[in-house]
């Protein structure tokens, strides 16, 4: 299932259950990801990245200036 996300600065998706992903940056943005119980985790993608995440619980937030814009590739099994 492929999904394309656009979180505008300081927006939250709130917390829900993702499959195992890749997600592939359309801009550059900056968000705080919280997996399951552990710590969030600021990170700063620039368009044309992707990475890798395993099935989790997750909330984002879009600590940046600007949109989040990303597509989100994932796996069923």
């Amino acid at each position: 299932r492929v999904s394309e996300v656009r979180l505008a600065a300081g927006d939250t998706l709130p917390r829900h259950p993702g499959l195992a992903r890749v997600v592939y940056a359309l801009s550059d943005y900056t968000i705080s990801y919280t997996a399951n119980s552990a710590e969030p985790v600021v990170n700063t993608f620039t368009a044309g990245q992707a990475h890798w995440h395993d099935a989790d619980e997750h909330l984002i937030v879009n600590t940046g200036a600007t949109e989040a814009r990303f597509l989100i590739v994932q796996f069923k099994r």
